[in-house]
This record gives structure tokens, sequence and C-alpha cells, in this order.
């Protein structure tokens, strides 16, 4: 086989490795596009660092039962290695460490942006929301140059619709912003920066340890703030049952679980490419579920953004080697 060939088909078996990844990403997308129609209804009842404190240890509580079945495939591995003890003691040590780390970069980093996020939602609708929060489609990729990951043209002229479509959104009358929809917007580039820290440490972090451990430090630092700033009524959690229990399993529970098993291997800017869609599905929630309304301005904005997912998720470098080829057989 040569060279050529030999790359052809390691391209293809990459594609099939990522293909299983881009699903897991894609039903987290759906998920957290619904996810913000509970967080607003949570809002309505209890404060924005209590609700994410229960609903971040709910996450964990979701997960932990999988920590199981990690230990006995890591207790498998160790099996199979035959190494000394002192060797064995090293491993787990260093893994120990790695999941620390990993999972209290993390954890800030979800906490941070889940903070803005929520505390946003409390005067921005659903769907205008998931639509500011995909401005980490943009911030990823210039994050990613400093850390000296490239991307195509069309993701930059992508990225350029979707700055469009975002001042469409945020813009009104007099240049004039929400205080709100700037609190989702710093959330934003927080999120970016929670993408990039679980990028980095799905290569050294067993993917469910990762999730249990970030969920259990967003959660404790959440409560703490919650104990420290706000009123806490057992009365008011419980009207806020509902939308804490799909946040805390559904949303955290499940799907951050698949952002740490879907990113693994993919590309950051594609990754954020795939989950940005939430914002689709967070406007289709709104609408019918919580009955919002967007202006005409406010939906050519979106479906900006939309165009911009679209152009900058195509490899249009790949389809011009296939036309040349068709051309040159």
């Amino acid at each position: 086989m040569n060279q050529s060939s030999s790359h052809n088909v390691s391209s293809r078996e990459k594609g099939k490795r990522r293909f299983p990844n881009e699903i897991f990403l894609f039903l987290g997308a759906i998920i957290w596009g619904f996810g913000f129609i509970a967080q607003r209804l949570g809002n309505q009842h209890i404060g924005p660092f209590t609700f994410n404190g229960i609903r971040f240890l709910l996450g964990a509580l979701s997960v932990s039962p999988l920590l199981i079945i990690v230990r006995k495939a890591e207790k498998q591995e160790e099996s199979q290695n035959k190494l000394a003890e002192p060797a064995l003691k090293k491993m787990r040590r260093e893994k120990n460490r790695a999941w620390l780390v990993g999972s209290l970069t993390c954890g800030l980093a979800l906490f941070a942006g889940a903070s803005f996020q929520q505390i946003g939602l409390i005067n921005t609708e659903a769907g205008k929301a998931g639509f500011i929060t995909a401005l980490y489609i943009i911030l990823v990729p210039l994050i990613g140059l400093l850390l000296g990951k490239r991307v195509g043209w069309n993701v930059w002229l992508g990225l350029a619709l979707a700055v469009g479509g975002l001042y469409l959104l945020m813009v009104k009358g007099g240049f004039s912003v929400a205080s709100s929809d700037l609190i989702i917007l710093i959330g934003a580039f927080l999120w970016a920066l929670h993408i990039l820290a679980v990028d980095h440490h799905t290569e050294k972090v067993n993917g469910i340890r990762l999730a249990f451990g970030q969920f259990l430090v967003t959660g404790l630092i959440a409560s703490g703030v919650a104990l420290w700033r706000e009123p806490i009524a057992w009365a008011a959690i419980k009207e806020a049952l509902y939308p804490l229990l799909f946040s805390g399993i559904v949303v955290a529970g499940i799907a951050f679980t698949f952002q740490i098993l879907g990113q693994r291997g993919t590309n950051p800017t594609i990754a954020a490419l795939i989950m940005s869609l939430e914002a689709v599905f967070a406007v289709l929630g709104g609408i019918l579920i919580l009955n919002e309304r967007m202006s005409t301005q406010e939906w050519i904005g979106s479906a900006l953004m939309l165009v911009a997912l679209v152009i900058a998720q195509v490899n249009f470098s790949k389809r011009q080697d296939t036309f040349a080829k068709q051309a040159n057989p």
C-alpha cells in the first residue's frame, strides 16, 4: 500500500471513530437547548446559585453509578499490564493527580459559565440566550489560535456571519444592549474556556471520572455561594423540583457527560459548532413551552447564526480535492 492510500485509509478510520462522538455532541446540543427552558422555570422559584448547586450535585449523583463500571475496567486493565506493584502505585497516583487537576479546572470553568448563564436567564428569553451563548463558536477558535490550533477559511466566514447574527440579536435601537444579554455574553466566553479545558483533560482522564469530578466541584462551589448570598427555602426548592430534576439528571448528568465523551478525539472548534446547535433547540423550546416570541430582527439574527454554523462545518477543501480527482481521473 502506497503512502497516499495509507493516508486515505487512516482518514476514513479517523472519520469512523469520530462519527459516534459527533452523535454524542449532537444529542447533548438537543438536551441543552431544552435545558434553557428548565433553567428559566427554575429561576422563578429559587436563586441562580441555589439552582446550579442542586442541579450539578444531582448531576454528580446521577453519574456516580457509572464509576463502578469504570473502576472494574481499570482493574482489568491493570491485571493485563502485569506491572510490578510499585509501578502500579505510581500509575494510580498519576491518574488520580490528572483526575484532580482536570476536575478542578473543568469544574471552575463550568461553575463560572453556568453562573453567568443562569443569572442572565432571569431577564433574557430562553431562545435569545441560546443564540448569544452560541458565541463560543467564535471564541473557541480565537482562543485556540493562541494554543497553536488552526481552522479553515470557511470557519472564519461562518464566524463573521455569526457576529452579524449576534449583533441583530443583541443590539437594539440606539445601540443599547440589555445588561442581562451582556451577562450571557460573558458566560459565552467562559463556556469557550470550558470547552478547551475539556478538550485538554479528556486526553488524560477517563470521561466518566472527569464528568463526575467537574459536577462535584461546580455543585459544591455553587452551593457554598448560595448559602452565603441567597435565601434558601425548602418550599421554594420543592416548587422548582421538576426543572431541577431535568437540569440535574438530564442536562448535567447526561448532556455534559455526552460532551466529555464526544469531545474526545474531536477538534474543539468542530465540537463547539455542533454543540452550538443548542441555540436552535432553545428557540424551539422557548416558543413551544414558554410561549416566547422574537422580533423580526431577532429572527434574522438567528437565521444568520444558523447559516454560519452550516458553512463553518462544511469541509470545502476536501470537496475541492474530490472535484479535482473527478476532473483528472
